[in-house]
C-alpha cells in the first residue's frame, strides 16, 4: 500500500508514503497540468489504476481574505483558477482509479472509496497541530513544519530539494494522516 497526501494550490505539495510510513517522494506542486499528470502517473501500482494507491486531498472552499486596506486579497480570477486546478486534481486521480465515492472503483479495498478529502482542521488535529486564534500564517506555518519535521526527521535538514519545506510540509502531514486513517482502520467512507 502507498498513501498520498495533497496540498492543492500553487503554494502546495504532493507526498507519496509506503506502508511503512517511509517517504518515497515529496515534492511541491507542479507548475503545470502535464507536469503533475506526469508526476501522478510515476507512481507505484500499475497503469491506468494505481493498485493500493489511497489517498486525501486537502478539502477545500471558496474564500476571500481582506487585504490590508480592506481589498479583497483574493479576487474572483485567482479563485477560479484556484478552483480549476482543484478540480483537475480530483479528475486526474479519479483517471488513475482512485475513488471519492462507492459508486467508484474500489482499488482493491472492497466497498471502500480511496481517496477522500480532509478539512485543514481535521487533519492538523490528527497531525498534533492545532492553530492558536489570532496566530498569524507565518509562524502558524513553521509550526507545522516543525511537526513534519518531528515525524520525518530524516528529511528535516535535507539538502536542496530533499528536505520538507513550507510548501511540501502540509503535503507530507497529509499524507500521514491518509496512511494512520488507513493502518487504524479509521478510514470511513
Amino acid at each position: 500500500m502507498n498513501f498520498l497526501g495533497i496540498d492543492p494550490g500553487a503554494s502546495g505539495g504532493l507526498a507519496l508514503l509506503d506502508g511503512e510510513g517511509k517517504v518515497l517522494d515529496l515534492t511541491p506542486m507542479p507548475a503545470g497540468e502535464d507536469d503533475l499528470w506526469w508526476w501522478l502517473t510515476r507512481l507505484p501500482g500499475g497503469w491506468p489504476r494505481k493498485e493500493g494507491l489511497w489517498a486525501v486531498i486537502e478539502q477545500v472552499g471558496g474564500y476571500q481574505r481582506p487585504a490590508p486596506g480592506g481589498r479583497p486579497f483574493d479576487t474572483g480570477a485567482s479563485m477560479f483558477r484556484f478552483g480549476q486546478g482543484y478540480g483537475t486534481l480530483r479528475g486526474m486521480l479519479v483517471a488513475l482509479g482512485l475513488s471519492f465515492t462507492l459508486r467508484g472503483f474500489t482499488n482493491g479495498a472492497g466497498s471502500k472509496p480511496t481517496a477522500k478529502t480532509l478539512a485543514p482542521r481535521t487533519w492538523q488535529k490528527m497531525a498534533g497541530c492545532v492553530r492558536v486564534k489570532g496566530e498569524e500564517d507565518g509562524p502558524w506555518k513553521r509550526r507545522l513544519k516543525a511537526r513534519a519535521c518531528e515525524l520525518f526527521p530524516d528529511l528535516a535538514g535535507g539538502g536542496k530539494g530533499k528536505g520538507i519545506t513550507l510548501k511540501t510540509a502540509d503535503a507530507l502531514l497529509i499524507a500521514w494522516c491518509c496512511r494512520e486513517l488507513v493502518v487504524s482502520g479509521r478510514w470511513k467512507g
